[in-house]
């Protein structure tokens, strides 16, 4: 079916797929995200019906029942949203729209129901088929699951005419400015705990960035890697090669961190200190250390684009949250200096990032795994 624009829609119910997965009650960013769509579809004398997942629930969970979003929806919208369980009957739901007077409603949490997140597409199509009887068009805005196949964003697209909400438009805007046209120098910082997670992210940035920092776990298997290098004299150590105590190498990545080394190493920017944690007899790298905040530090200043993906250390144990709250604030005082475009999406990044600093950044995504798919594509 034919798209169309957000402001093409008027006097119709919309389907709004948002991403309304909130870490916490507390914790309501994407709802504040989805917050423009809903007003200007209202302003447009639309009723707009909700969808959304929250957390991974294995059928009903009060807990995770949506209607305790709808007052967190309330009150950045400002005006009553009703809450609807399509599940005890999608005639019965309808119904309820058709006739209420209000303008914004809430579905329970879609992924109460299996067929959801079906492996058979036509399990998910004729679930699809249900929410399609609800409305007469679909507006996506759940960006954070574009890289799932769900009923109720994949084929409940296919089924209406549709376009994008305005927070997934900037999104794509956003990201594609770091990713087909950055301005140089272009720093990315990669940390994460699974080197196999992030290593294709990894190698989309080498021949594109100028330079890449590593931190957090999977820059062990590099700093072991370089060592490597080093002993047998096929590098030369550029940089201090830090103790890694009792952090954890991921073996099977050595080869191709090796390769990585070999041929892109001046790009390649590894810790070389770390904040260490004593868990019984290991010694851990929880954090990077004061020699290293200063070393990324020196290289982020020379740069105009800059992407940054997962906390540098175990930030939810303070002290460990120290090297990243100090690249955070580092970064927050390039933006009145040197005023670099900076984005930042994906792991827990965002969540690990004081409210002052984030709010300085020229983009925060909310797309988590769909930030780093869509950039590694």
């Amino acid at each position: 079916m034919s798209s169309l624009t957000l402001t093409q829609i008027q006097n119709s119910t919309v389907l709004l797929r948002a991403d309304l997965n909130l870490p916490s009650l507390q914790d309501d960013a994407r709802v504040v995200a989805t917050i423009p769509t809903i007003r200007q579809l209202v302003a447009n004398h639309n009723k707009v019906v909700i969808l959304t997942h929250w957390g991974r629930p294995e059928g009903y969970d009060p807990e995770l029942s949506t209607k305790l979003l709808a007052p967190v929806i309330e009150k950045y919208l400002g005006q009553p949203v009703e809450f609807i369980n399509q599940f005890a009957g999608f005639a019965q739901a309808k119904l309820q729209i058709d006739t209420s007077d209000k303008q914004v409603f809430l579905l329970e949490n879609t992924r109460f129901e299996p067929k959801e997140q079906a492996k058979d597409s036509q399990v998910r199509l004729t679930l699809a088929q249900e929410y399609a009887t609800l409305g007469t068009v679909f507006v996506d805005e759940a960006f954070a699951v574009s890289h799932r196949k769900e009923a109720t964003n994949y084929e409940l697209k296919q089924l209406l005419p549709h376009c994008l909400g305005l927070n997934y438009e900037q999104e794509i805007q956003h990201l594609d400015k770091i990713k087909l046209h950055p301005t140089h120098p272009y720093a990315v910082i990669i940390s994460g705990s699974k080197l196999e997670t992030k290593l294709s992210l990894i190698e989309k940035f080498l021949d594109k960035a100028d330079y890449i920092l590593l931190a957090g776990m999977i820059c062990f298997t590099f700093i072991q890697a370089q060592t490597e290098l080093v002993q047998s004299n096929q590098v030369e150590a550029n940089q201090k090669l830090p103790n890694l105590a009792d952090s954890p190498i991921e073996t099977d990545f050595l080869p191709r961190a090796k390769e990585i080394l070999k041929q892109y190493g001046s790009k390649l920017i590894l810790p070389v200190d770390f904040a260490y944690y004593q868990d019984g007899q290991k010694t851990l790298a929880y954090d990077i250390g004061p020699e290293t905040v200063s070393l990324f530090q020196t290289y982020l200043s020379q740069c105009q684009t800059i992407f940054w993906n997962g906390p540098l250390g175990v930030y939810e144990q303070p002290p460990f949250d120290q090297g990243t709250k100090a690249i955070a604030q580092f970064l927050a005082s390039l933006v009145d200096t040197t005023k670099p475009y900076i984005v930042t999406g994906g792991g827990d990044i965002n969540s690990a990032i004081p409210e002052d600093y984030l709010t300085k950044f020229t983009w925060v995504s909310t797309g988590g795994g769909a930030t780093l798919e869509y950039l590694s594509s």
